[in-house]
């Protein structure tokens, strides 16, 4: 597997051992930092996931139409469009979630349509992270049609729910 590796040009480091915080030890708080790379290969990913989602919720057909040429193209070869496909926000999807406190640790997936009601666009929220808004159609030029849909990927019992869009308008204020 290594020199698999080596012959595409990846290499590895050995690992170091590392000393245990003494917090482990102890029970007590311990910070840790993350970093993480987000590219153009990450969002066609994303874009990906939305965009058979939309597929799954409106069968293929409608998505066949030129209205998702923008998308496609992205997703395909990487064409970029003349506004942002993909755009990334630590902004969650739940409604009750807040920045630092999140209901599920596991992945979420929605199709809806903007407020203007001519846009339709996904969400993707691995492990209820970082959220992924992916610009599936822009100006649609259809017959417009109810599109409100989401998936939850339980990671612990691993299983898959359905969201349940909730009208802002209905809240009690």
């Amino acid at each position: 597997m290594l020199a698999l590796l080596d012959e595409h040009g990846v290499t590895l480091g050995k690992l170091e051992e590392m000393p245990m915080p003494p917090e482990f030890r102890t029970g007590g708080d311990v910070s840790v930092e993350v970093s993480f790379t987000i590219n153009k290969g990450i969002r066609r990913c994303m874009a990906k996931y939305a965009f058979n989602f939309l597929a799954l919720t409106c069968k293929p057909e409608f998505v066949l139409s030129n209205d998702f040429d923008a998308i496609r193209a992205f997703i395909r070869y990487g064409q970029e469009a003349p506004y942002p496909l993909v755009a990334e926000t630590l902004r969650p999807i739940l409604q009750d979630d807040g920045q630092h406190r999140r209901q599920t640790p596991g992945h979420l997936l929605t199709v809806n349509w903007t407020a203007s009601q001519e846009d339709l666009v996904g969400q993707v929220s691995l492990f209820n992270t970082v959220t992924y808004c992916v610009s599936l159609s822009r100006g649609l030029r259809r017959i417009w049609r109810p599109i409100a849909a989401g998936l939850h990927f339980d990671l612990r019992s691993r299983t898959i729910q359905p969201l349940t869009p909730i009208s802002t308008g209905l809240l009690l204020r």
